[in-house]
Order: structure tokens, then C-alpha cells, then sequence
């Protein structure tokens, strides 16, 4: 997605709001109680209008990557996410010695997946129990 202000934008937002109404008029369909959106930045300034918009949200870092996070209630999140090195400052601490790791040579499998062609028949119930 690449048109994040126009009408891609408009259309995530109204397929949430579809989500929520298919959801609220079908209380029999399971729901999995987390929904989160992981939003990738590669502009500093972009990344920076959002972490203004979002107020107060919990900072998180790895190596790699700097995000903010927010809930809505407790099982809706937005996490948006940058390279650390676009918005923090690498600092050198310390060092330390790597031993070197080898991997004993073995024999490891080479698997491929066989989907069937429709999940389910023609009466509406699942088919063919997948092969293991």
C-alpha cells in the first residue's frame, strides 16, 4: 500500500468498520481476542507526524527497530516502526568476545505443503482431512 493519505487510507478505514459491523452481526463467528497494525516507516518526518498523533505511546527498541505502540481498549494496537538508526543515536558501550559457533553437518527435511483445491465441498463442510 503506497496511498496511505488518499484512497487506499479510506478504504482500510471503511473495511475496519465493515470488520466491526460483520463482527457485531454475527455473534457466532469466532474472533481471536487481539487485532494490531504494524505500520512500517521509512521517512523520519512521516514517522514523527505519527508518534505526535498518537500521544501517549510505549516506546520499544531491538537492535534493529524503534516503535511506538498503542492500544485501543485492551485488545485493538497500532504500532508504527522505523530503523533505530533514522531516529535514535548509536552508541558504542562496550564489547565483548564472540565464540565461534559451528553446526554438526546433518540431514534435515525438504517439505513441500499439497492444499486442496477448495476447502470446502459441495454440502458447505470442510473436505479431505489435509495429509501430514
Amino acid at each position: 500500500m503506497s496511498d496511505t493519505t488518499g484512497h487506499e487510507r479510506q478504504q482500510v478505514i471503511a473495511g475496519l468498520r465493515d470488520l466491526a459491523r460483520f463482527l457485531e452481526d454475527h455473534p457466532d463467528v469466532k474472533v481471536f481476542p487481539y487485532i494490531g497494525m504494524v505500520v512500517p516507516f521509512q521517512d523520519r518526518e512521516e514517522f514523527a507526524v505519527t508518534a505526535l498523533a498518537l500521544g501517549r505511546a510505549e516506546k520499544k527498541h531491538d537492535s534493529h527497530y524503534f516503535s511506538l505502540e498503542r492500544f485501543f481498549g485492551p485488545y485493538v494496537r497500532y504500532e508504527a516502526f522505523i530503523a533505530c538508526e533514522k531516529v535514535c543515536t548509536r552508541l558504542v558501550v562496550g564489547t565483548r568476545d564472540v565464540v565461534e559457533q559451528v553446526i554438526p553437518a546433518h540431514t534435515e527435511e525438504i517439505v513441500e505443503w499439497e492444499c486442496h483445491e477448495s476447502l470446502f465441498d459441495k454440502k458447505g463442510s470442510l473436505g479431505d482431512e489435509p495429509h501430514a
